[in-house]
């Protein structure tokens, strides 16, 4: 258990909050941390990505945008480190079609390094399996009307065996991003 444990600045950068914000929430009981012998913070990891996923969050500082309970409306302006952290699949998906963020999830869910994808277009060399009317036919309608919201079970089939997973694929109305989100099941 002592390995799930994270620090008080590791909590922080988990949720792109100030460590103000963690203990201030720490001690009203929004985010519950256990003490060290030195009384030090620790909270478990899945608490704050619990926070990061389903919370509401705020931050007083200008400097950090203010993020609402909805993970969707927080994905673009969460960093690298942050979108690692999801317990999920993200794929950022630009308008094109090419890959423009992957999360260690999804490469440790499909066996392809970011690396390898990253520029490359997720319906035809990523994951050929989705150039269909349901996924690319769907995204290709969402990015011309500028409203794109599925949720879908899907089995990929390319180049792992049969995965189900629950998909959805969405487009930030404010930033004109297109994420996929990948949940197995």
């Amino acid at each position: 258990m002592t390995s799930d444990l994270i620090t008080t600045r590791a909590a922080a950068g988990l949720l792109g909050v100030g460590t103000t914000s963690i203990k201030r929430w720490s001690d009203d009981g929004t985010l519950t941390c256990v003490r060290t012998a030195g009384g030090h913070r620790r909270f478990l990891r899945g608490d704050v990505l619990r926070l990061l996923q389903h919370g509401r969050i705020t931050e007083e500082h200008p400097a950090t945008p203010s993020v609402d309970g909805h993970i969707h409306a927080r994905l673009p302006a969460l960093t690298r480190a942050q979108l690692d952290a999801l317990p999920f699949g993200v794929i950022g998906v630009a308008d094109d079609g090419r890959v423009l963020e992957y999360n260690s999830f999804e490469e440790r869910l499909s066996g392809r390094r970011r690396t390898d994808v990253l520029g490359r277009c997720f319906f035809t060399e990523v994951a050929p399996c989705t150039n269909n009317r349901l996924l690319r036919g769907r995204f290709r309608e969402g990015v011309a009307s500028g409203h794109l919201d599925l949720s879908t079970d899907y089995t990929f089939t390319y180049r792992v065996a049969p995965r189900l997973v629950r998909l959805h694929l969405f487009r930030d109305g404010d930033t004109g991003t297109n994420w996929l989100l990948v949940h197995p099941r």
